[in-house]
């Protein structure tokens, strides 16, 4: 009996994905496929900042939770919370491929390319790498310059007007841009999660 070979990691499709987070008050990340991006290129002036055109659905502008906010966390853990919540959304659906990870912070990207960083940071990243390993996700971190990432820092801050100029989509009536919610990982494993409001304690 032959055994399904796996996937190679050549072969796999991509993903790219932006996230940040800010301060006190909450996180955005959107992703686009490897295809769209591209095309996304291509049609833009390649001297000017390119902003990809995340599909409606695509993206998160989630409030931390009261407990969170009352921790006062290094910004370092911040920024991985934010990655880790784009594989507790997404990261099922994303199962064989190759994550890029697009982030404005050197420490995240550096603990994620190592699989290891300083502080409480650590707790979380350990968490996002076993979500990459369970949904058998390749995970690539880039980092990139604040100014081209632009419209995470915006979903992370809830400014709804820069996000309606950069992405029109994500902020019309029927998207589901505020309905989403910070998730835990349950112990019991990720097909389990925990749904945390932004006042919950």
């Amino acid at each position: 009996m032959e055994l399904e070979p796996s996937i190679n990691r050549r072969d796999r499709e991509t993903i790219s994905l932006w996230s940040d987070a800010a301060g006190s008050k909450g996180l955005g990340a959107f992703y686009v496929d490897g295809c769209q991006f591209t095309r996304d290129r291509e049609t833009q002036d390649t001297r000017q900042t390119i902003h990809p055109t995340p599909l409606t659905g695509a993206a998160f502008s989630i409030p931390l939770p009261r407990y969170l906010r009352r921790m006062n966390e290094h910004p370092n853990t911040k920024e991985m919370r934010a990655v880790e919540q784009v594989l507790l959304y997404w990261g099922n659906q994303w199962r064989g491929k190759k994550g890029i990870m697009h982030i404005d912070n050197r420490a995240v990207v550096h603990g994620l390319e190592n699989q290891t960083i300083r502080g409480s940071s650590m707790d979380v990243l350990r968490r996002c790498l076993l979500l990459a390993t369970n949904h058998d996700l390749e995970i690539e971190a880039r980092w990139i310059p604040t100014k081209a990432n632009t419209l995470a820092d915006a979903l992370s801050r809830f400014d709804y007007e820069k996000i309606t100029n950069l992405a029109p989509q994500l902020t019309h009536p029927t998207c589901s841009l505020r309905d989403r919610w910070f998730k835990t990982y349950s112990k019991l494993g990720c097909r389990r999660y925990l749904h945390i409001s932004s006042s919950g304690d």
